[in-house]
């Protein structure tokens, strides 16, 4: 009678870990495939993955040098991620939050402070929103997204004048341009409907980008 002892009890096996650098380039793949939800579920289990680890004498614990690259970049792709929710997204609250999570991981792209500041605005917002158009503005001085995002964050506040004097440092061609827009939205802020969701927010998002 041949023993069986060496065998598993229900022949499951158990799935293979994945490292963290290697859930970075499956996050990198599902966000190609616009799965943002289980690009960020990815992400969160790379950070835990790439957490500082210590020995129990509390020295730290040297990655390799892949797993530190790994570490680096987890940041900026986490607030892509986010970002790229954020439009699937109808819940006004959970899109705030998203786009929050985008520009707490990466404080320096303008994008996400200026997408930031559009969902604050059209959730009525106007103060909070001039905040981050304003910063945006600072961190990127002459980037065309930041100025029309600068310019229509003054326009929202009542502060008309200052965003004239604003694009008259820009050339004819582009200040024809940016009046068109600007009073297509100071028209729009002026009927005092400033909707939730996600058709406002785009909308903003694509009157920025042209």
């Amino acid at each position: 009678m041949s023993s069986k002892k060496n065998k598993p009890k229900h022949g499951f096996k158990h799935a293979p870990r994945i490292s963290g650098a290697d859930l970075l380039k499956q996050a990198e793949e599902q966000l190609r495939r616009g799965q943002t939800e289980q690009a960020i579920e990815s992400l969160r289990q790379a950070e835990h993955d790439l957490k500082p680890r210590t020995t129990p004498d509390g020295k730290k614990i040297t990655m390799p040098p892949h797993l530190i690259v790994a570490q680096s970049e987890l940041p900026g792709l986490m607030a892509r991620a986010q970002a790229a929710h954020s439009l699937t997204l109808t819940n006004p609250q959970q899109k705030l939050a998203a786009l929050e999570d985008a520009v707490k991981r990466a404080p320096n792209e303008t994008r996400y402070l200026v997408a930031l500041g559009a969902c604050r605005l059209s959730q009525g917002n106007a103060p909070a929103a001039f905040a981050d158009f304003q910063k945006a503005d600072e961190l990127s001085p002459g980037d065309k997204l930041a100025t029309r995002a600068f310019a229509v964050g003054l326009l929202a506040n009542e502060r008309a004048h200052e965003a004239a004097d604003l694009l008259k440092q820009n050339s004819a061609e582009s200040r024809d341009e940016n009046n068109r827009r600007l009073a297509a939205i100071s028209d729009w802020l002026a009927g005092n409907e400033i909707q939730v969701g996600s058709t406002t927010s785009q909308s903003l998002l694509t009157f920025f980008a042209r």
